[in-house]
């Protein structure tokens, strides 16, 4: 929670720029230098600093002053604890836990190792898929969008996930009207919850344990909750795919597209200038 707060105050401290301005570059250094102490929490939010980048690429300049800065933050530690915290980083690379739809392949055990190269052709097709067709949201505020984009892409697809990581792409969600993204996050986050529940690991079931409990935890775990993500994770695709994103006015039903709302980018189109509403703003 800590490491979202800290990347998403990063992400502001940007601040806000019209079509074609840009950050102050004490600003551009704050941003990397927060998405840096984030990163240095947990790695995942690198992701927030790949968005920073994807919004600075137009000024060479400030782009390397953010990288600059976000390295002198996250260097040192990596420096200080030497190759043990590469290590850790690089055993999970393989790795596939409880709540992720990778979980159907543990029927075919000769796919494992092919997990990890094919969740990074998912997330690296997703993430430009997403890029191109995820909704503006926040259109003066450049590094949500991409953050979001690329967010949604690893927690989607990559194998190595737990339900509290969700919460680096619903701090994102809070500069978006309502849309059916936020319902494939609720399915994620509730059915990546089940297999993470204190209690229910493989492990207590001794002898003496119900079949009928058995029989729950084993459909529960290895069958409908990878069902469930693997669909959230097809929706996204689709959304993307369709543009039918049902973008909601704040505080009202899906559907209803609050005034002057950025409309879905579409490949080789920009949202109209000057036209932010509210929900933009906030």
């Amino acid at each position: 929670m800590l490491a979202a707060a800290v990347g998403l105050v990063g992400l502001l401290a940007l601040g806000e720029q019209a079509d074609g301005a840009r950050p102050g570059l004490a600003r551009v250094l704050a941003a990397g230098a927060l998405i840096g102490v984030a990163a240095d929490m947990k790695i995942n939010y690198a992701l927030f600093g790949l968005g920073l980048a994807w919004a600075l690429r137009r000024s060479p300049a400030r782009l390397a002053a953010a990288a600059a800065a976000g390295t002198a933050v996250v260097a040192p530690g990596y420096v200080w604890f030497g190759l043990p915290a590469v290590r850790a980083l690089a055993d999970r690379r393989d790795g596939v836990s409880a709540d992720t739809f990778y979980r159907l392949l543990s029927f075919a055990p000769h796919w494992q190792s092919h997990v990890a190269p094919l969740a990074a052709v998912l997330v690296a097709a997703t993430a430009l898929l997403a890029l191109r067709r995820m909704p503006a949201g926040a259109s003066s505020r450049p590094a949500i969008r991409p953050a979001l984009a690329l967010s949604a892409a690893w927690l989607f697809f990559w194998p190595y996930q737990f339900a509290w990581y969700d919460v680096m792409i619903i701090c994102l969600l809070l500069f978006y009207p309502a849309s059916r993204l936020d319902w494939l996050v609720l399915a994620r986050l509730t059915a990546g919850t089940i297999p993470t529940i204190p209690g229910n690991p493989p492990t207590i079931m001794v002898a003496g344990t119900s079949h009928l409990v058995i029989g729950f935890h084993n459909a529960a775990v290895y069958a409908l909750v990878p069902l469930v993500l693997l669909g959230a994770a097809a929706g996204l695709v689709a959304l993307c795919l369709s543009g039918r994103w049902n973008l909601g006015a704040p505080g009202g039903p899906p559907g209803v597209p609050p005034p002057g709302t950025a409309r879905v980018a579409r490949p080789g189109s920009a949202a109209p200038a000057g036209r932010v509403g509210a929900a933009d703003r906030a």
